[in-house]
């Protein structure tokens, strides 16, 4: 299991795990010192996620809109943000943010998503 975790805002974070080549979902969350704003998952068949609704968890609202999208270059696959978070009144827009990154070593020819 590979999980990585980057900061989004001075603190807000997002928390990508690909569990194995075998089940092919990467598990998305987005934090705010560990109060959830957002959880999803993406797939080959499911490769972007949008936000329905605005989130609100104490001083951060994660805009409705938002996105996390896979993009495969090669044996290459990157967990790509686009979002507004709102911290404190401070209006954060963030895009193509890499979230995650991950080899897929065991794919012996690349997977075309759509819009790739």
């Amino acid at each position: 299991m590979n999980t990585q975790t980057t900061p989004l805002t001075m603190i807000c974070e997002s928390e990508v795990t690909y569990p194995s080549v075998n089940n092919e979902t990467c598990n998305v969350t987005l934090n705010y010192l560990c109060n959830t704003l957002w959880v999803t998952q993406l797939t080959m068949t499911y490769s972007e996620q949008r936000l329905k609704a605005n989130v609100h968890v104490g001083p951060v609202s994660l805009k409705a809109d938002a996105t996390v999208s896979l993009r495969l270059r090669g044996k290459l696959m990157s967990v790509i943000f686009n979002g507004v978070i709102i911290e404190s009144g401070q209006r954060n827009i963030l895009t193509d943010i890499k979230i995650g990154l991950f080899w897929l070593r065991y794919f012996e020819d690349p997977v075309v998503l759509p819009g790739n």
